[in-house]
């Protein structure tokens, strides 16, 4: 095996750690998010319309995040 190969051996096995890891990072920054809503905003009509707002940035992360996904199987079948 040659380095490349063996990096990207390492690379492919380490894939599944690497994606539960980014979720986890994910779902600690939404409840940061969160938090910080109910802290600094006690009215709950404005502290929902900030939720809101957060569950929108969230579902457009995720959006781009599977467009990023699809991306990149669409260049690793192309370009193996």
């Amino acid at each position: 095996m040659t380095d490349k190969q063996t990096l990207e051996a390492f690379a492919k096995l380490l894939e599944p750690l690497a994606k539960s890891l980014n979720s986890i990072d994910r779902s600690l920054s939404l409840l940061a998010d969160l938090e910080l809503a109910k802290e600094f905003q006690p009215d709950p009509a404005k502290r929902q319309s900030h939720y809101a707002e957060i569950n929108a940035a969230v579902a457009a992360d995720a959006a781009a995040f599977e467009a990023l996904e699809k991306a990149r199987v669409e260049r690793e079948a192309i370009d193996p």
